[in-house]
């Protein structure tokens, strides 16, 4: 039986990175898993990076949230 994990990736303007990570997700050979990409108040291409992929939850908060 395998396990589903979930993979989360938080980033904020994050454009130059995300492609390339996702990309590297996708191409495991382990299959069970979700992604979930949480956008931190971007204000770069990051948001139109991650609709390109499917299968690819997205959670974009409109504002940048800080660590208190």
């Amino acid at each position: 039986m395998n396990t589903t994990i979930s993979i989360i990736i938080p980033a904020h303007n994050e454009q130059n990175y995300l492609e390339k990570t996702l990309e590297s997700v996708t191409n495991q050979t382990y299959s069970e898993y979700e992604i979930i990409v949480v956008l931190n108040g971007c204000s770069d291409d990051s948001e139109k990076i991650v609709r390109k992929f499917r299968n690819v939850k997205l959670l974009s908060l409109s504002q940048c949230s800080k660590e208190v």
